[in-house]
This record gives C-alpha cells, sequence and structure tokens, in this order.
C-alpha cells in the first residue's frame, strides 16, 4: 500500500520513468528543503516518511543522510513547506 501511494505522490512531481532513468546520477544531489515561516511541525511529513528521516521539533527536520528524496513528504505537507530543490537536475539528466 505505502509503495502505491508513494509512486501516486511522485508522479505529481516527475514522471516515474524520469526518476527510474536518472536515479544513479542524481542520488543525493536533489535536497528537500523546509520553511521554516510556514512549517507547523504537525507531523504528517514525518507520519509519511519510510526512512525515518524527518523528526519533528518546533518544525519538520531532514536528516538528509537517510533521506531518499522521493517527495513523499513534499507531496503530503499540508502547509506547502517542504519542496525538493534540484529537480531540474534530474529532467534534464532524464531528457539526454
Amino acid at each position: 500500500m505505502k509503495t502505491l501511494k508513494k509512486l501516486k505522490l511522485l508522479s505529481k512531481i516527475l514522471n516515474f520513468d524520469e526518476v527510474i532513468s536518472a536515479y544513479e546520477k542524481t542520488k543525493r544531489r536533489i535536497v528537500v528543503s523546509v520553511d521554516e515561516k510556514k512549517c507547523l511541525g504537525c507531523g504528517v511529513c514525518e507520519e509519511v516518511c519510510n526512512w525515518g528521516a524527518i523528526k519533528i521539533g518546533d518544525i519538520a527536520e531532514i536528516e538528509r543522510e537517510k533521506c531518499e528524496r522521493c517527495g513523499l513528504c513534499v507531496c503530503s505537507c499540508l502547509q506547502k513547506a517542504l519542496w525538493l530543490e534540484n529537480l531540474n537536475i534530474v529532467r534534464g539528466i532524464a531528457r539526454e
């Protein structure tokens, strides 16, 4: 169930073929960021993260060494406080 949900949400950011074809070249180059002004620390992102890469203090904190940059947290954030940076890298590599 979680895998299907993740793939559905990921498609809102990039199509699946783009992600798969570019994964090895983009691994660790995409970064999840938190807008401290928007984050309420609600914990939705922490609940959906399959890798335990998000911890909630006053706001969401991303443990980048655990993060797989799937975008599930980004799609789940009701406040739109999370985003993936450098997605243009994926699109550029996938379309080469």
